[in-house]
């Protein structure tokens, strides 16, 4: 049977935004094992037990398995490289948030042998799908939670405070040899939904473009930032004209 790992940083000390994830995953039955790793620090030691002796207590799981780590140290990305310890190498993983919801589409799924494919995604707010891939030198092209990886031996950078998962789709496809308009397959049997209107990169608009521009310069020089800086440019012009109007 096939295998499919989830990797879940509890940060936010919010116990049924974890309770609303954990219960889309057991709910899916799927033809597939499901291992969930859920990497949380100290100061949520309590809401876990909680979560634990409530819920998880009496809960009969089939074909999924959750596993609660606990963090030396707090940050979104050291949690996850936890999680990424606890993965062989070529099994099949993806980053789910606490309170992002999978939902079924179809019976169609079936992990491809792939380095990489998508999942469609939407926010919660939206009755839209989103499946298409952006600009890449415009910061994250595709949501990094909808994304199923295959494990290789990158690890997320933790000088980034936000965009480190756009450091590393990079570095992904680029020791992969991935070309995203062509290499990379829709997986059409699930969907994901984010209940948050905006993550953490949308509430720091400023420190995610210095971090992405910071990217782009270390990985591809000069041409990197002002290929990012003409497509900024251009969107600050809209916000600003959408905020204040013609004059």
């Amino acid at each position: 049977m096939q295998k499919l790992y989830i990797i879940t940083p509890f940060k936010n000390n919010i116990s049924h935004y974890l309770l609303n994830t954990i219960k889309s995953i057991s709910s899916l039955k799927l033809k597939t094992v499901i291992n969930h790793i859920v990497i949380y620090d100290r100061e949520s030691i309590e809401l876990i037990d909680k979560i634990k002796s409530n819920y998880l207590k009496n809960f009969k799981f089939e074909s999924y398995f959750i596993k609660f780590i606990i963090a030396p140290k707090k940050g979104i990305y050291h949690a996850i490289n936890i999680g990424l310890d606890q993965i062989s190498k070529n099994s099949f993983y993806m980053v789910l948030g606490e309170g992002d919801l999978i939902k079924k589409k179809s019976n169609n799924f079936n992990l491809k042998n792939n380095q990489i494919q998508t999942l469609d995604y939407k926010l919660s707010n939206r009755n839209k799908l989103e499946n298409d891939f952006r600009n890449i030198y415009s910061g994250m092209p595709y949501c990094h939670n909808a994304i199923i990886f295959k494990k290789n031996d990158l690890k997320y950078s933790t000088n980034y405070k936000i965009s480190s998962d756009y450091h590393y789709f990079i570095k992904y496809i680029e020791n992969s040899k991935i070309n995203i308009e062509n290499d990379i397959p829709k997986n059409s049997g699930l969907e994901v939904t984010f209940e948050a209107k905006n993550g953490i990169s949308s509430k720091s608009i400023i420190k995610k473009n210095i971090e992405n521009m910071l990217i782009l310069i270390k990985l591809k020089k000069l041409k990197g930032f002002f290929i990012y800086l003409t497509l900024l440019l251009p969107k600050l012009f809209y916000k600003f004209r959408k905020k204040y109007g013609d004059y």
